[in-house]
């Protein structure tokens, strides 16, 4: 969590869930970091759900995967924080080329990242729905 975004989290404490995420690596000062920033999360009554380990593979031309920055992070950090390990998106290009372009890899499931995309906003939305709403009077249209 930046600086100024720790700053800023008070004035809603206690409304709104986090999702961490991280690089696959399993150093000891990433690991740190991010139960540093659980930790403070907590102390301004914001909740931690769940992990999203980003940059977990990549993925050759002839298919094989690499795992460039390690493995394991993701799911451990999950484990400590006592969340659920929600998924693991790919280190490619077209990530950020749909990102830059207006065409994001998230909106064609038929890919490899559109399917890890598809499958944890599923686990987003179906099984982890936020419960916490700063209007509660506002009506979440599905």
């Amino acid at each position: 969590m930046a600086a100024e975004a720790s700053r800023s989290r008070p004035r809603r404490a206690g409304l709104e869930d986090r999702f961490m995420h991280l690089a696959p690596d399993i150093l000891d000062g990433v690991t740190t970091d991010q139960q540093r920033a659980a930790y403070m999360a907590e102390k301004v009554r914001i909740t931690v759900k769940g992990v999203i380990e980003n940059m977990s593979w990549f993925t050759a031309d002839d298919g094989t995967r690499y795992e460039l920055f390690g493995s394991g992070g993701g799911a451990e950090l999950a484990e400590q924080l006592g969340v659920r390990f929600i998924g693991q998106v790919p280190l490619i290009p077209e990530l950020r080329e749909g990102s830059d372009n207006g065409d994001p890899v998230a909106a064609r499931p038929e890919t490899e990242a559109g399917a890890v995309f598809a499958e944890m906003a599923r686990v987003l939305d179906e099984e982890m729905k936020s419960s916490k709403r700063a209007h509660p009077e506002l009506k979440l249209l599905s």
